[in-house]
This record gives structure tokens, C-alpha cells and sequence, in this order.
């Protein structure tokens, strides 16, 4: 009795070891480039602002190596670090495939004196080429372009049937709001 379960320890042990190894074995070939070299990467989005090949400019240095090791959320950084990309996903696509979806800035307003308040209340530097040329002007102290856009949307709203239109929304440092109005010019 006392022999056999020696033995089934024995076997046990052996069979253990033997899944550790082939374990490492097969994660070892399963993680080397030349198994699964990454062979293509996807772009998916508008490309109204954004270039193709601003996008490979971006990304392709990380994408060197084995499929499984890319690191999908510098990807996704880099992807979001150009100027007009609003927001990324990357994602796998087995076998060999890299997926980047990304979308672009929707720009509603001009901030300040350089910068534009984006659909979600964001404030983002894009290029000044082909821009809005008839946008309303809005500031305030930092932080607060979410809280300036939100105003600008219901005064604008209250004014609906007015020939008025808001040409400028500040929110001062003291709170206060300061409105700029002019005569809707109709097309």
C-alpha cells in the first residue's frame, strides 16, 4: 500500500514537471516574432482631418515583434497624441493583424486666443488650417470649457427665434458671465 502510493507520488510529480516544461516550451514558441510577426495594421475612421500616413508614422515603430507582445495601449496613446484623433481603440486580429479605430476632433468653438473647445467640452490644439471660420469665440478659466460650452449651447437654445446669435461666451475668473451677441446674418 505504502509503495503504491509512493509510485502515484512519483508519477505525479513526473507529470507535473513534464507540464511545466512543455508549458514553457510552448509559450516560448508561441511568443517568438518569427511565429507570429505582426503582418498588417488597420485603420478604421473618418479620415477627413487625419492622414493614413500620419497614422503609420505614429504606430508602426511599436508594431515590430510578436503579435501577442504589442502593447496595444502605447498604440492606442500614440494614436490619440496627433493632433486631430479625439479617441483610439487598437485591438488584436488573430492571426496576424493589428486594428486601429480611431475618430476625429469635432471642433464647435474657438477657446481663447490658439485653442478650439471640441463636441465634448475638451479643449484641443489642432492645426489652424481648415477650421471653422464663423465659430463663436469662448473662454475661461481652466477647467471650465465643459461648463462654458454647456452655456453657450442653452443661450443659444433661449435665443432660438431671435435674429440674435451669441458671437462670444466668457466666464470671468469671478464667475461672471460675459456674452457677445450679433445679428444673424441670413443666407
Amino acid at each position: 500500500m505504502a509503495e503504491t502510493r509512493h509510485w502515484l507520488t512519483a508519477i505525479r510529480l513526473v507529470l507535473g514537471v513534464v507540464l511545466l516544461v512543455g508549458g514553457a516550451v510552448g509559450i516560448d514558441w508561441l511568443l517568438r516574432v518569427e511565429n507570429y510577426p505582426v503582418k498588417s495594421v488597420r485603420f478604421e475612421g473618418p479620415f477627413r482631418q487625419v492622414q493614413r500616413e500620419q497614422l503609420e508614422a505614429a504606430v508602426m515603430a511599436l508594431m515590430r515583434g510578436n503579435f501577442f507582445l504589442v502593447d496595444l495601449d502605447a498604440v492606442k496613446q500614440r494614436v490619440e497624441e496627433i493632433p486631430w484623433v479625439h479617441r483610439a481603440s487598437v485591438r488584436r486580429s488573430f492571426p496576424n493583424e493589428i486594428a486601429v479605430l480611431y475618430s476625429e476632433q469635432q471642433l464647435v468653438a474657438r477657446w481663447g486666443a490658439r485653442d478650439w473647445v471640441n463636441a465634448h467640452g475638451e479643449v484641443v490644439r489642432v492645426p489652424a488650417a481648415a477650421l471653422p471660420a464663423g465659430a463663436p469665440k469662448l473662454d475661461g478659466p481652466e477647467g471650465t470649457s465643459a461648463q462654458v460650452l454647456g452655456a453657450y449651447r442653452a443661450f443659444t437654445a433661449v435665443l432660438g427665434g431671435n435674429p440674435l446669435r451669441v458671437r462670444a461666451l466668457t466666464l470671468t475668473p469671478r464667475r461672471a458671465w460675459r456674452v457677445e451677441a450679433e445679428r444673424a446674418i441670413d443666407g
